[in-house]
């Protein structure tokens, strides 16, 4: 089983795809998820992909675009089980064998899923977000909400205490509302935004997040808010 997180993690899983005829299954349908499976099914792996919401990538680019996604995953031989949840990975001597599937709170089965239902593997791949690590800042006393939560200067609620990067949650002026994004490309930008206001310098972050994946021959970019495209789900693509 194969959580994303360092380097190391990505040599360990390429090592664990790369000779092919595995049975992978991947947990998840975000960016993650899909672009693993991608790559799983480049080396000729059997591939399937479990997530909760309809369609992929529905909270970060809407159903629209999700739906893309979808068939083109489907088209390339990935087994894309939507609106699926699972209760257990199972295992024997240290090694999965499999992922067990449960029936969504409704007590209804998933769409593309029996309540109960064991998914056989070889690879289990979990794609399911982070979390941000906040206790520091909790027990500082810093204001906390998915995230510590700075203004558009990345100030927190305490004096000559700033955040910045994948755990701090910062106001948008445009969107009128808090973001946080996990992206290089934010860490990139809001470093030296965050650095110029501990500098007293006058600083109104309104970065536009930016994104792109590649997967199988599709190549896509997106600049812009995920709570703005179409049917997403509020908050910008994790």
């Amino acid at each position: 089983m194969h959580l994303l997180r360092t380097v190391g993690d990505s040599a360990r899983l390429k090592a664990a795809l790369a000779s092919g005829g595995r049975r992978v299954v991947v947990i998840g349908a975000g960016w993650i998820g899909l672009e693993v499976a991608a790559a799983a099914r480049g080396y000729g792996n059997d591939v399937t992909v479990l997530g909760q919401g309809a369609v992929p990538l529905q909270r970060a680019v809407g159903a629209e675009i999700g739906a893309v996604f979808a068939a083109l995953h489907r088209a390339n031989g990935v087994d894309l089980r939507m609106e699926t949840g699972v209760s257990e990975v199972l295992g024997t001597d240290g090694k999965v064998t499999g992922v067990r599937l449960h029936a969504e709170a409704d007590g209804t089965a998933g769409r593309d899923a029996q309540d109960g239902e064991v998914v056989p593997a070889d690879v289990v791949v979990v794609g399911i977000g982070a979390t941000p690590n906040t206790r520091l800042a909790l027990d500082a006393g810093l204001e906390v909400a998915d995230g510590i939560v700075v203004d558009a200067a990345f100030r927190t609620n305490e004096p000559g205490v700033f955040a910045v990067g994948d755990v701090a949650s910062v106001f948008h002026p445009v969107l009128g509302h808090h973001l946080r994004v996990e992206h290089w490309a934010n860490a990139e930008n809001a470093g030296r935004a965050a650095a110029l206001s501990m500098l007293d310098r006058a600083v109104s972050y309104e970065e536009i997040p930016y994104f792109y994946t590649d997967q199988f021959d599709l190549g896509m970019e997106y600049s812009g808010y995920g709570d703005l495209a179409g049917n997403a789900e509020p908050g910008v693509p994790r």
